[in-house]
């Protein structure tokens, strides 16, 4: 029991460290380095990778 409570803490304290580092707080909004969007060939990939698991299913 003594050992679980000891790594217990010790994650928690890794993890809180580790969110310190990255800037993120409870209080703000949090930022990214860039905002993601679906781009033509994420479409396409997308796309195509459904009609090569259906046509596997169908098969």
């Amino acid at each position: 029991m003594n050992a679980l409570l000891g790594t217990t803490l010790r994650t928690a304290d890794e993890l809180a460290l580790s969110l310190e580092t990255r800037a993120f707080c409870a209080a703000g909004k949090r930022t990214f380095y860039r905002q993601l969007s679906f781009s033509i060939g994420d479409m396409i990939t997308l796309i195509s990778g459904v009609l090569i698991v259906i046509s596997i299913l169908l098969v």
